[in-house]
């Protein structure tokens, strides 16, 4: 009637969930009343339909005879699973993220010097000295996870060098920061003026980050460009598809006229 087997049936009444009404001495069969198959049935549905643990359900049959512990005893059980609920969407929007960041960087061209007309960005940025691009990647991920581990806002570091010091990482001061006015923690609001940038997107090697600096300078000649403004370096906590550094796409641009 219950579509509960039989060995599930006797293991509740090991834990001493649920009694059989009567139980012949002679053959050992049990015997069930209403209010047992009431009591099984209520065991299944807790079970099977919510997920609630069996020690759980013993607990809520020792309390129903007192209505006030019960409702209150029902309504932490209701935050428990509103908690669950929260933390299965935010599992959710992870993946989602994580999903349009490896869709999005499909459709990326690596090591294409591209102009780009790009409006006035804010960003929220703290001054630091760095001695390697390793160095530089962790100080902008520290900044960046003081607010959302799992943040889609890009990461940025912005260095004023000289052409000459495209590749320099020892002892420079840089700033490092993310997008958005987000000033918590000591950090401070910078804009990034609005107007014509060159911009390259790369894979975090040596070798491709050394051929992107080249092909920078190769187009800015070409085209007879001229730096305005600081190195941009940026990328995103989110765009990974391996454990490695190594894969991340990083984007260095800068304002041209």
């Amino acid at each position: 009637m219950i579509d509960i087997p039989v060995k599930t049936i006797r293991y509740y009444e090991s834990i001493g969930l649920c009694t059989p009404s009567q139980t012949d001495e002679n053959s050992n069969y049990r015997y069930y009343s209403i209010d047992d198959i009431f009591r099984l049935d209520l065991i299944r549905s807790l079970g099977r339909q919510l997920g609630v643990p069996l020690k759980t359900i013993k607990e809520y049959f020792e309390w129903s005879g007192d209505p006030d512990r019960l409702t209150e005893y029902l309504q932490q059980q209701e935050q428990e699973i509103d908690a669950e609920i929260e933390e299965l969407r935010q599992r959710k929007q992870f993946l989602s993220k994580k999903i349009r960041a490896i869709s999005g960087r499909k459709d990326r061209l690596l090591l294409v010097p591209t102009p780009v007309e790009c409006g006035e960005r804010v960003l929220s940025v703290r001054r630091e000295v760095i001695h390697s691009v390793d160095e530089a990647m962790l100080l902008t991920r520290r900044v960046a996870t003081l607010y959302d581990p799992d943040t889609e806002a890009p990461m940025y570091m912005i260095r004023d060098v000289t052409e000459e010091q495209f590749e320099d990482f020892d002892g420079i001061q840089v700033l490092v920061g993310i997008g958005g006015d987000q000033t918590e923690h000591g950090l401070s609001l910078y804009k990034l003026e609005a107007g014509k940038y060159l911009r390259i997107v790369y894979q975090n090697r040596e070798e491709q980050r050394r051929k992107a600096m080249d092909l920078l300078r190769a187009f800015m000649r070409e085209h007879g460009l001229t730096r305005t403004g600081p190195m941009i370096n940026s990328g995103s906590v989110i765009d990974s598809l391996s454990p490695s550094s190594a894969d991340y796409c990083l984007t260095t641009e800068f304002r041209v006229e």
